[in-house]
């Protein structure tokens, strides 16, 4: 029932946590086709979904961290990276502390992925929480951010095993049922992106077929 063992399973490098695992390559295929159609045609882009202040999809630290739910051993970081003003007459540049950027981030929903921007089918029908942020492990700069790389925290498969971790996530049972379950909402999810042209037909169908068995390998986080 649950995904298996194959090659290609996400790892965690220098980070705490496991890499972030989300397939975005074809969420670029639609932009480009729709980029095409906007520059050959004048076709009219897909809205907008970038977060924004005004509609609450883009927060402070202190109401992700709110928002955040908690996940067993999950480690959080104590802040975004800051993003100070930088002097550009001097050679080299310099930052001043003094005038720092405020640095907001996306809401996150009771799973704790990102409720704005383009949600893949994965996110959208989740096996996990995957996010923007991975800290570094230790001896390797310890809680430091880590570039770009994300982390993915897998839910657990049924209700009795996040009882006894403490997970407030709905398992993955509790949530699909069952596969036939999972790989429908991957569908429905997947066809509603290409509604909207932010998903080209042939890569729902993509969708589907990776999901069949339960989006392997990449979430495969069981050891070798």
């Amino acid at each position: 029932m649950w995904p298996i063992r194959r090659r290609g399973r996400p790892r965690r490098g220098i980070c705490d946590h496991l890499r972030n695992v989300v397939a975005t390559s074809a969420l670029s295929r639609a932009v480009l086709d729709a980029l095409d159609a906007w520059v050959s045609e004048g076709v009219e882009p897909p809205p907008s979904a970038v977060p924004t202040v005004a509609d609450g999809t883009l927060v402070t630290m202190e109401e992700w961290s709110r928002q955040f739910p908690a996940v067993p051993s999950a480690l959080r970081p104590y802040s975004p990276d800051e993003l100070y003003a930088v002097d550009r007459s001097t050679v080299p540049p310099v930052a001043d502390r003094s005038r720092r950027y405020t640095v907001l981030l996306p809401a996150v929903d009771a799973d704790g992925n990102e409720t704005a921007g383009v949600r893949a089918p994965m996110v959208s029908v989740p096996l996990g929480t995957y996010t923007g942020s991975n800290t570094r492990a230790p001896g390797q700069g310890h809680g430091a951010l880590h570039e770009f790389s994300g982390s993915t925290f897998p839910f657990a498969a049924t209700k009795d095993e996040r009882l006894i971790t403490g997970d407030p996530r709905p398992s993955v049972a509790e949530r699909h049922g069952d596969a036939a379950g999972y790989v429908a909402r991957i569908r429905a999810a997947a066809e509603q992106l290409a509604a909207r042209r932010l998903l080209l037909d042939e890569d729902v169908e993509r969708a589907v077929r990776a999901a069949a068995s339960w989006s392997a390998p990449r979430h495969d986080v069981e050891s070798p």
